[in-house]
């Protein structure tokens, strides 16, 4: 893993914090002056300076690693697998493990090491794995690509330390695609009552509590079935089972119609129709596990228009 690298200017006093360090051992009955402690204050200072970089903005500072090129012609999906650590903002205590991060490239691609890097740069500051997970997604969306997977799994040293003494084995993913399709809203007074397309965006974000990895595909969650679920609506018209005219098979492929839940195709509904394909795919990653998984689904219609829906599935 690339090492953090301190902020060009960094005007944080390295001497008194190795004095506050020593005297936090001293109030809680150390002798820091025996042998195994003289050396401790610096030690721990230049690991805290390491990983508790204060930063403006962090997705701009992780983005620069990025250095972006032409993708060539067609390019395949492209995954990296990369170690990191950070520490826990709620106990300062390390965390640690890898991150999957996948994406379709469309335009523009990036080196294999600066993902690495992006995901590095991610953990100079005190984190989450939730967070970090959602910022790796966001960094990695200004390639603009056709999708984003990001999947981090880690040890919390938090929870062994603690009273709990067990490793946090929650995880939160994120896939994000966007999918072209058509739609009309019927009864409607606006533009919306024509048929038009959008390009639509989707995001899932999955987020579950101890559970496992499927030993045949060594992953969580299937993500491939997730996108799915947009590649699906891919050049489609959306309707709803009300709308007849779309839903006659001698005038439309039955193929390239779906229906949406309720009375029109609104982003709600198809956010709630994203929402119910995901249930299925869960289910056969880990069946009678007697898993609480939190799935959420972001739709956006148009860069004003969005829905993001909720919901526990206990599977």
């Amino acid at each position: 893993m690339v090492a953090p690298q301190p902020p060009a200017t960094d005007h944080r006093d390295m001497v008194a914090y190795e004095a506050l360090i020593s005297e936090q051992l001293h109030l809680l009955g150390h002798d820091i002056d025996r042998n195994g402690l003289v050396e401790t204050p610096q030690r721990v200072a230049r690991v805290h300076m390491e990983h508790f970089t204060p930063i403006d903005d962090p997705i701009a500072e992780a983005a620069r690693h990025l250095k972006p090129f032409d993708a060539p012609t067609n390019p395949s999906l492209v995954a990296v697998h990369c170690s990191f650590s950070a520490f826990c903002e709620h106990h300062l205590l390390p965390f640690f493990g890898t991150a999957q991060v996948v994406y379709l490239p469309q335009e523009q691609i990036t080196g294999l090491s600066k993902i690495s890097r992006v995901v590095t740069s991610l953990c100079q500051r005190p984190q989450i794995q939730e967070r970090i997970t959602s910022e790796t997604a966001e960094v990695m969306m200004r390639l603009s690509p056709v999708g984003v997977i990001v999947d981090l799994v880690a040890e919390h040293t938090c929870m062994r330390v603690r009273g709990v003494k067990d490793a946090c084995a929650s995880i939160r993913t994120r896939a994000r695609g966007e999918f072209h399709a058509a739609h009309r809203q019927l009864d409607y007074a606006g533009k919306c009552a024509w048929v038009h397309g959008h390009t639509w965006r989707g995001e899932f974000t999955v987020a579950a509590d101890g559970f496992p990895r499927d030993e045949r595909t060594d992953m969580r969650v299937d993500f491939g079935a997730l996108k799915g679920i947009f590649h699906h609506l891919d050049h489609k018209m959306l309707v709803s089972a009300r709308d007849e005219d779309f839903l006659r098979a001698d005038l439309f492929d039955p193929e390239g119609v779906v229906v949406m839940p309720g009375d029109n195709p609104s982003v709600e509904n198809v956010a709630r129709y994203c929402i119910n394909e995901a249930v299925e795919p869960l289910a056969k990653c880990f069946p009678a596990r007697g898993l609480d998984y939190h799935i959420a689904v972001t739709i956006q219609e148009t860069d004003n228009n969005y829905f993001t829906l909720e919901r526990r599935v206990a599977i």
